[in-house]
């Protein structure tokens, strides 16, 4: 009989090693253009993307996993399928001359936010973005093109946009840098705006 001791067992026995927590981190994250954010906004300075202003939201950070990234890629595109605010705006086709440029314009039939500019990737490689417009303005920071592969991973590379309007042109510059005549079509995707917002 054992005096003044207590007999407790072990937290683990000998020949087991202890099991480590494995916590997945969490990041800040834009739910409508999926843009990466600002350091600051890990530090709660900030709690709106600052591309689109959308208020941000915590997610869990992706792994490097190739299954882990091919599931959510698969959860967004299903969840881009089933979003009823969706809309995508179609560009082209349209046969460009080799080493000229072409701008394609598409009238919105409802208000609309650009988020994504997608290009399919047998086709990107042939072409630049000299210029995105809604109205008069210009979407890019640059007068300098850019190349069209940088818009034709997954749905496409994120973009801040204005809000356009019915009977409000949306214009694509196009260039063919290739030295033979090319068909370009793109695609771009919208969110539904408020009719009111500007």
């Amino acid at each position: 009989m054992l005096t003044g001791t207590s007999a407790r067992a072990p937290a683990f026995l000998p020949n087991e090693a202890p099991k480590i927590a494995r916590i997945r981190p969490f990041v800040l994250r834009c739910p409508e253009c999926m843009a990466p954010t600002r350091a600051a906004a890990s530090a709660g300075e900030t709690t709106v993307c600052g591309y689109c202003r959308a208020p941000l939201r915590w997610e869990p950070a992706e792994s490097p996993s190739r299954d882990d990234q091919n599931w959510r890629r698969w959860v967004e595109e299903a969840d881009a399928d089933a979003d009823p605010d969706v809309v995508p705006i179609g560009f082209g086709p349209l046969a460009i001359h080799a080493l000229s440029r072409a701008q394609i314009q598409v009238l919105p039939q409802l208000p609309c936010k650009p988020t994504h500019l997608y290009v399919p990737p047998e086709l990107a490689g042939g072409f630049s973005i000299a210029d995105l417009r809604i109205g008069t303005r210009s979407q890019l920071a640059s007068p300098n093109p850019i190349a069209a592969s940088w818009f034709s991973s997954g749905r496409g590379s994120p973009i801040a946009c204005d809000v356009a309007h019915v009977a409000v042109f949306i214009a694509l510059l196009v260039e063919n840098k290739t030295t033979e005549d090319r068909t370009f079509e793109a695609v771009l995707r919208c969110k539904r705006a408020d009719p009111f917002s500007y």
